[in-house]
């Protein structure tokens, strides 16, 4: 008798747990669709974030150009940063990641090699909602790779909204 009692209550557990899984294995798709379809009806996530970005600014061999964004707010932020040419081909990326409250996150372009002699691009970056582009405090720095200083800088006061924005 103890054994079909026993029996009884782990097939009950079994099947709790079956039903528990198949609600979560539906929830999970249901979601992955519904990302699908925004995205598809948004014209992909070109036109999806929020970003900001420099005007044009020029680099010249020896040099590295620097973007450093950092988080003044209480909750992490997804991010992306990017250069990009005066043609708006993409430089170097960073793909996706999360940028927690208090930190900072840079990514650098040295210039240039081969035949150039200056590039003119844009520092950008972006995140999923215009709430939390209010976050992120960029700086872009041009630095001098044989002394390694800073050669000129600037701040929030160089960055511009664009829209639309790849989204992190």
């Amino acid at each position: 008798m103890k054994k079909i009692v026993q029996l009884k209550r782990n097939l009950g557990l079994c099947i709790a747990l079956g039903l528990l899984l198949m609600a979560t294995a539906h929830y999970s798709f249901g979601q992955v669709l519904r990302e699908s379809k925004a995205e598809v009806s948004s014209g992909g996530d070109q036109d999806a974030g929020y970003g900001y970005s420099t005007g044009l600014f020029g680099v010249t061999e020896g040099q590295t150009a620097r973007l450093i964004v950092w988080n003044k707010g209480k909750e992490e932020v997804p991010i992306r940063l990017r250069f990009v040419d005066d043609q708006g081909k993409v430089l170097t990326i960073t793909f996706g990641g999360s940028l927690l409250p208090g930190k900072s996150t840079m990514l650098d372009w040295p210039c240039c090699g081969g035949d150039h002699q200056r590039v003119e691009m844009q520092a950008q970056f972006g995140t999923i909602e215009r709430r939390m582009i209010g976050l992120l405090v960029p700086t872009v720095q041009i630095i001098d790779g044989t002394s390694n200083t800073t050669l000129w800088m600037f701040g929030q006061e160089g960055f511009t909204e664009i829209r639309p924005i790849w989204v992190p």
